[in-house]
């Protein structure tokens, strides 16, 4: 039997074309199919009917973020209101939408749960802005529609769109870093048809009262809604007088000295206007202790290199409000510390600071937008060179290594700062028992000798040892008693290999003594508060300058910066001028 090859041929590629042919359209409805849904769905959205409860209602349920229930949910007008949103009249139709657009998230949102008289329950999700042209409400199914304007405002001006309005939420008033609550609330908000409504945040006779640690006579009341209106009365509360009543403005004139406890009660006013957004009024009230003016006031117009100034600042609540220029620059940055209405800070003035010709200092001390500026010469201090007498043999406790793990061990105690307020006076001489009356006043401090020891070699000491000397009557054979010079609190108590025994004592401020060189009969430990004139120790028998017998060192520094013990105990260190 004859096959027709070329036929079969021709069936089997047309075959294969056809397949071909459904694969291509396979391909292409796949890849359109998307495109297809997504008009699909928008015409289907756009074209659907807005979903409306039955025309038989009972009662709404309506709630806001928080919870709150609005209304009566059986009453005809509260009723009305959310379901006129579905749009019964021409003109007032809903719009369909395909999602709820992103910035909706964001705005006040209200559930509603419809019952109706065959006891169905519809429930809606509402999303108001204070724009009626931006509000929506979601219903059956996820559908989503934009509320008609017309049906947005008649809720946005009722007394239920309460939280769609931010210039609802009540004024946050602040004096320094503290909030005053008010004990006094009237606050009204304006919705969108210039309607004003009563907040429900107003309220009266509130009990809470606010208690500042301190506020200056120039305070300014802070408030996010700002105020058309301030009155208040400052009273002293300790003499029960009127200190200042009137207009906020007015309270720039009142002058005072030094700080008093005193009550404010303030009122505020915000008036009602075609441009503003709300109004209301409320009262505060608080306590505190009230600053003048700042002033300011320097120890002294002229020192000598070695001395301590002591800076004040008065009727200032922080420290971090205090600023400090020096021209030409000390290479020191002053810490303040506070005191009764205020705050100190000590300057040392160092052994370099002027070398050879007097040079004055201008200090600007500013706060709170009171500025004054003082004037301090520098005098050098002149001397003979300043040397120890030793033996040959002290050499060996001041090689470099032991000065380099001396400065290494003790610069975090001498840079720590104080605890406390070095409040001035008189140091006493540290020292009690068996001294020579034979003295000689060197740079820093003053050396005891004793008048049976001949001559020796000299050594020149460290320069960060400025400091007394004393020793005993090698006669009596007792040792010399070591005494602190000024009330303090013991911050350390070690050995180093450069000066033996020792132990650091804090007077605050920063200001700190060091006693070197001390016997092992060492009476106080870190922590111990010690008393001006207490004795800490006595004086080394042996060790640096042994051949005096029993001698000891001290220094002074304010912030690691050596100072003149001397001079804090010919005159002290003064609070104020003269």
């Amino acid at each position: 039997m004859a096959v027709d090859l070329p036929s079969q041929m021709r069936q089997k590629g047309n075959r294969g074309m056809m397949k071909k042919v459904f694969l291509i359209i396979l391909s292409v409805l796949v890849l359109i199919a998307p495109s297809i849904a997504i008009v699909g769905c928008y015409f289907y959205y756009k074209s659907a009917a807005p979903q409306v409860v039955s025309s038989d209602l009972v009662s709404v349920t309506v709630k806001d973020e928080k919870g709150n229930q609005l209304g009566d949910a059986k009453d005809a007008q509260f009723l009305s209101i959310f379901a006129g949103m579905f749009g019964s009249e021409e003109g007032n139709q809903p719009e369909a939408l395909i999602a709820l657009p992103q910035e909706a998230l964001n705005y006040a949102k209200y559930t509603a749960s419809f019952l109706d008289n065959f006891n169905i329950e519809s429930d809606y999700t509402y999303y108001f802005s204070s724009d009626p042209q931006k509000c929506y409400y979601v219903g059956q199914g996820n559908r989503v529609y934009r509320i008609a304007a017309q049906a947005a405002e008649v809720f946005l001006n009722s007394d239920y769109s309460e939280a769609v309005y931010s210039t609802a939420i009540p004024p946050v008033l602040t004096v320094g870093d503290r909030t005053v609550v008010p004990y006094t609330l009237n606050w009204s908000y304006k919705t969108v048809g210039g309607v004003l409504k009563d907040a429900s945040c107003s309220y009266a006779d509130r009990n809470e009262i606010t208690v500042l640690d301190g506020f200056l006579a120039s305070f300014s009341p802070e408030c996010n809604y700002a105020p058309d209106e301030i009155n208040l009365k400052v009273m002293d509360t300790d003499k029960n007088v009127s200190l200042y009543e009137g207009p906020y403005k007015g309270l720039a004139n009142l002058m005072i000295e030094g700080a008093k406890n005193v009550s404010v009660d303030m009122t505020l006013v915000w008036k009602n206007s075609e441009q503003s957004s709300y109004a209301g009024s409320a009262k505060y009230f608080f306590k505190g202790k009230l600053f003048g003016n700042p002033s300011f006031s320097i120890s002294t117009n002229e020192a000598t290199c070695g001395q301590v100034v002591m800076l004040e600042v008065q009727n200032v609540i922080s420290k971090d409000e205090i600023s400090v220029q020096i021209e030409p620059s000390l290479d020191f940055v002053p810490t303040f510390y506070p005191v009764e209405g205020g705050f100190r800070a000590l300057i040392p003035l160092a052994l370099n600071t002027v070398m050879a010709d007097s040079t004055t200092y201008s200090i600007t001390m500013s706060s709170s937008g009171e500025t004054e500026i003082f004037l301090l010469k520098v005098n050098p201090l002149v001397t003979e060179s300043f040397k120890w007498y030793t033996s040959d043999d002290a050499a060996n406790y001041y090689t470099d290594a032991a000065k380099e793990d001396l400065a290494n061990n003790l610069k975090d105690i001498a840079a720590t700062p104080s605890d406390f307020t070095f409040e001035g006076g008189k140091f006493r001489v540290p020292t009690q028992n068996n001294l020579d009356v034979s003295t000689v006043t060197y740079s820093f401090g003053t050396r005891v000798a004793i008048q049976s020891i001949k001559s020796a070699p000299e050594f020149t000491a460290l320069s960060t040892m400025y400091g007394a000397l004393s020793g005993t009557n090698y006669s009596e054979g007792t040792k010399t008693k070591v005494i602190a010079a000024f009330d303090g609190k013991v911050v350390y108590v070690g050995a180093q290999t450069a000066v033996g025994r020792m132990v650091v004592i804090d007077h605050g401020s920063g200001l700190k003594s060091w006693y070197m060189n001390l016997s092992s009969d060492i009476q106080v430990q870190v922590g111990d508060t010690v008393k001006g004139g207490q004795v800490i120790s006595s004086a080394a028998d042996g060790g640096l300058n042994s051949w005096m017998n029993c001698n000891f060192h001290v220094a002074v520094t304010v912030d690691g910066v050596p100072v003149n013990l001397q001079s804090l105990i010919d005159g002290g260190l003064i609070v104020k001028a003269e």
